[in-house]
């Protein structure tokens, strides 16, 4: 028999019209082909954006943590007469960070700014890359790979590609580059 079987089975379990429905499941051997194309089916099935997501849900909720904490930092939080972080930036620095857990980079250093903006820094791989999130939420970057510095200045979310395409060496697992 292969796959679920016509017949169900219930019976009542031990608590008081608690009900529970069997269905009996076999599978006969997969044949050589079928067990090579299941093989090959789970990386797939397992490299989606869903399971992405999953795979970055850690470090992003813990970084989105970072980012609303630092809403409470007062005025003169470092002593120097640093501004208040504004909730403009805390909530782009969050949608920045959305969109780097989607590219699968890992986490970023997140740095209040004396200015009441926020930094979202990566220093590995021969990548020194700077995002900044100013205080009305808009993202400038600086980007260096290799010695070979790259500017971004206030970008949109539709401007992302270039950004993608430099930080793309801080991919977790690979140094593949990404595609925009």
């Amino acid at each position: 028999m292969s796959g679920f079987a016509d017949t169900q089975q219930k019976f009542t379990g031990p608590e008081v019209g608690a009900m529970t429905t069997i269905i009996p499941f076999s599978r006969e051997p997969l044949s050589l082909a079928a067990t090579m194309r299941e093989a090959f089916l789970i990386p797939a099935l397992m490299d989606t954006p869903y399971r992405r997501a999953q795979l970055l849900a850690e470090w992003y909720a813990d970084a989105k943590l970072e980012a609303k904490f630092l809403e409470g930092l007062a005025s003169n939080w470092d002593s120097y007469g640093a501004r208040p972080v504004t909730k403009s930036a805390i909530t782009g620095a969050i949608r920045f960070l959305e969109v780097a857990a989607g590219w699968r980079l890992p986490k970023p250093a997140i740095v209040p700014a004396s200015n009441g903006e926020i930094q979202l820094e990566w220093h590995q791989r021969g990548v020194d890359a700077e995002i900044y999130v100013m205080s009305d939420g808009r993202i400038a970057a600086s980007v260096d790979v290799d010695g070979v510095e790259n500017e971004f200045d206030m970008l949109d979310e539709r401007d992302y590609s270039k950004l993608k395409q430099k930080l793309s060496r801080l991919l977790i697992g690979t140094c593949h580059q990404m595609h925009a």
